[in-house]
């Protein structure tokens, strides 16, 4: 991932930028959840 935002940093293409480093775009511009993952949700 810190290769995809080094590219499209040096104003490489997106897409580009993701053919290049086999990440998908939906994935590179998700915003990362907070909380680790297996974390049961917390309900009220």
């Amino acid at each position: 991932m810190d290769t995809y935002r080094q590219l499209t940093k040096a104003t490489i293409a997106t897409r580009t930028a993701a053919r290049l480093t086999g990440v998908s775009r939906a994935t590179a511009t998700r915003t990362p959840r907070t909380g680790g993952a297996g974390q049961p949700a917390q309900y009220c």
